[in-house]
């Protein structure tokens, strides 16, 4: 009976987190919008999308944060290069720095209404 209630539990959270994400960022892709929800309610050790010690809104856009940092950057790359030669922080810091204005691009463009999106492919 408790498989059920988990089940109904983690639809309810997923559902709740896709509309979210939807409403900040209408026009992510929807391979990304899955690969985020499926990610970021996968269990485990403090993921964003299960802290209730943070909004919804906040879960979601840190989620989507965290995803195009790690899956349309190359934030991984500069991260091992930084830890060659930087403590742990800062590497993360620095690779972080490195990639801001990619994320923030991405973002930008995810958070227009479709429509505008293909008017600006023109």
């Amino acid at each position: 009976m408790s498989t059920n209630f988990e089940e109904q539990r983690h639809s309810h959270q997923r559902k709740q987190l896709e509309a979210e994400i939807l409403h900040l960022y209408p026009s992510i892709p929807n391979e990304d919008l899955q690969s985020v929800l499926d990610h970021t309610l996968e269990d485990g050790y403090q993921r964003v999308g299960t802290n209730t010690n943070v909004s919804l809104s906040d879960r979601a856009s840190r989620a989507v944060r965290a995803h195009v940092r790690h899956n349309h950057t190359l934030y991984d790359e500069f991260l091992a290069g930084y830890l060659a030669y930087d403590e742990p922080e800062d590497a993360r810091e620095n690779a972080r720095f490195a990639v801001e204005r990619r994320i923030r691009t991405t973002l930008r463009v995810w958070s227009k209404p479709k429509k505008q999106r293909k008017n600006l492919r023109r």
